[in-house]
């Protein structure tokens, strides 16, 4: 399994959500899943989903898949990832109800990029 090496001086922002026993469905849960902004990145707003060695990265906007970064051998994972990421962004988020996971996400990717 490879590993995601970050550059110097690069900020992470894990993007809020909640477990999945907390509140009996979430797509991403914490404690299998990791979902990051990250403030070295390029264009166009994305952010990276983890998880078994798979680090895929998916447009903010639309949810279409960017780039595979890194492939895991669970090609089931790849599958849900794709398949799960739009209905994640179009759903409210946690941590602030009054927006959806996309708009959470695209405030996110703006305070780091300065945009």
């Amino acid at each position: 399994m490879t590993k995601t090496i970050h550059k110097p001086n690069e900020i992470i922002i894990e993007v809020a959500r909640i477990n999945m026993k907390e509140t009996g469905k979430c797509i991403f849960p914490y404690n299998s899943w990791e979902l990051k902004i990250l403030s070295n990145d390029h264009n166009p707003p994305h952010l990276h989903i983890l998880r078994d060695g798979w680090d895929l990265s998916f447009k903010i906007e639309d949810g279409e898949l960017l780039q595979i970064e890194e492939k895991g051998a669970n090609t089931s994972i790849l599958d849900y990832m794709s398949s799960n990421v739009k209905e994640w962004l179009s759903s409210r988020c946690f941590a602030q109800p009054k927006l959806t996971n996309q708009e959470n996400a695209i405030l996110q990717w703006d305070q780091l990029h300065d945009n």
